[in-house]
């Protein structure tokens, strides 16, 4: 970037630094010091910066990419339609399910956009091996509970045929006995 550049954009950002970081195994990133002797948060001189207001990014180019793209938050493939690839890179939103984000990211690509928090490639070939894998197991869990009903089915027509067969039998024995009674009198 020229220097010209930057003085639009203000000077250059170093980070905030949370208090005490040398004594303590944590995490750099920012908190807010809250201790009633704390020096940073008096915001006293020869202590370091603290974050506030005035340290934010100018406006107008607090969405840009590299000093020249714009970032443009995607949810639809309408919305990419609506952006320019010159001027323009897209994020894809962080709620978008994984069949609208790979019909983004291939619309993405054909257009040329740079893709800031997707590396398109690679996200492209999860979301279809992992949809790919989803309509399998889909398949199997279907073919086992089809293979489940038509064993239940098979045993309900077992046990019908051995309730037949047993009353049959009744029957025959009934029968038989009313013929040895018949034949005794």
């Amino acid at each position: 970037m020229t220097l010209l550049g930057r003085k639009k954009r203000g000077p250059s950002k170093k980070p905030f630094i949370r208090q005490d970081l040398h004594k303590v195994k944590v995490k750099p990133a920012w908190r807010k010091p809250k201790g009633i002797h704390s020096k940073l948060k008096m915001k006293k001189r020869g202590y370091q910066r603290v974050v506030s207001i005035g340290y934010g990014t100018k406006k107008q180019y607090a969405m840009e990419v590299a000093g020249r793209l714009q970032v443009r938050k995607i949810s639809n493939v309408q919305q990419l339609s609506s952006c320019d690839p010159k001027h323009d890179a897209v994020e894809v939103a962080h709620g978008v399910g994984a069949r609208k984000k790979l019909a983004i990211l291939k619309e993405a690509q054909q257009k040329q956009f740079t893709v800031i928090n997707i590396e398109p490639q690679a996200a492209i070939a999860l979301i279809e091996g992992s949809i790919r894998s989803r309509k399998e197991h889909q398949k199997e869990s279907k073919e086992k509970a089809q293979q489940k009903e038509k064993e239940a089915s098979d045993k309900k027509k077992e046990e019908l045929e051995k309730k037949i067969t047993e009353e049959e039998k009744r029957e025959k024995d009934i029968k038989e006995a009313e013929k040895v009674l018949i034949k005794r009198q």
